[in-house]
């Protein structure tokens, strides 16, 4: 207590930091920004120092203040990790050497690895090559997956469909009538 304002306390339920204890730990804040740090004697105390749990109105974070990894584990193993490029690394904490294909990495190397992208049976799957952040520079180039029509498209300069690939055959150009079709060339 603080004069005669309670900061903190301890009942059944837990500890309550800024507020009673709805949960083991409960820490709040009268405003609309609320920070829980963990620092140590390697990182420093100050504000800019440790790792960071913020709620800020809406918005919620972790942040490793650190020049240093963000670690997730699962049945006390590693699963993923941020490291300190913010390069994402599943199932991997290994650095890659390959500079222009490291933003996200999948797998260990030991095995057979996958990413799965799982849309509806009557829906697309996409993935998207961007050189913006608006208008079509957010799409500039896309490979899409059709299952209402079991198709694998192929898209430049926007949403301009190059080459098909469906149960009859590849279009290039247009959709396939036979093994190999070149619409227009």
């Amino acid at each position: 207590t603080q004069g005669t304002t309670e900061r903190m306390r301890l009942n059944s339920t837990g500890l309550g930091i800024g507020a009673t204890a709805s949960r083991n730990l409960t820490v709040a804040s009268s405003t609309a920004n609320v920070v829980m740090q963990l620092a140590n004697s390697t990182t420093g105390t100050s504000s800019d120092n440790g790792l960071e749990v913020f709620v800020s109105d809406n918005d919620a974070g972790i942040v490793n203040r650190e020049n240093g990894y963000l670690r997730f584990d699962t049945n006390n193993t590693e699963a993923a990790r941020f490291n300190s490029s913010g390069n994402f690394l599943i199932g991997n904490s290994a650095t890659m050497s390959t500079a222009n294909a490291q933003r996200l990495v999948v797998g260990d190397g030991s095995g057979a690895e996958g990413i799965t992208i799982y849309s509806g049976n009557d829906n697309s799957g996409y993935l998207y090559f961007a050189d913006g952040t608006t208008g079509d520079q957010s799409y500039r180039g896309i490979i899409a997956y059709s299952h209402a029509n079991e198709s694998l498209t192929f898209h430049t300069q926007g949403t301009t469909e190059r080459m098909r690939l469906n149960s009859t055959g590849l279009g290039i150009g247009g959709t396939a009538t036979q093994k190999l079709s070149v619409i227009g060339g």
